[in-house]
């Protein structure tokens, strides 16, 4: 008896451990187009052309490389298929560098935004 409730725990945990997004795990890529500029300091110039983005979901966390990689994101997926992350660091100037990506998966197709101090762009993956 101790056993099967042991068991019966460990099948528990594990479906824990694949999360609500379990379903969800996978590797995605598509484009990250710029939609124009984050702020009237900020000339639509600094924004780069379209790029390729790849966001890889595991679980409940994922990561997300837009712009080939220059920067990676470490974000969460909840349970309404709901994507965010934000990632800080010192920038010039004595700023702080923040990049936050906003997205929605639905089946095999992932559509956000992301934002930096420079740009917004449309963020549209598709499952690999």
């Amino acid at each position: 008896m101790t056993r099967g409730l042991a068991n019966l725990a460990l099948l528990a945990l594990g479906g824990c451990a694949a999360g609500v997004g379990g379903h969800a795990n996978g590797h995605f890529v598509g484009t990250v187009t710029p939609v124009g500029a984050s702020g009237p300091a900020n000339p639509a110039e600094l924004c780069q052309g379209v790029t390729r983005g790849e966001l890889d979901i595991a679980g409940t966390r994922f990561d997300f490389a837009p712009n080939e990689g220059t920067i990676v994101l470490h974000g969460t997926l909840d349970p309404s298929s709901t994507l965010t992350a934000t990632l800080s660091f010192p920038g010039g100037g004595h700023r702080t560098y923040t990049a936050r990506f906003m997205g929605h998966l639905n089946g095999t197709d992932i559509t956000g935004r992301l934002v930096t101090p420079e740009c917004q762009a449309a963020v549209t993956l598709r499952r690999e």
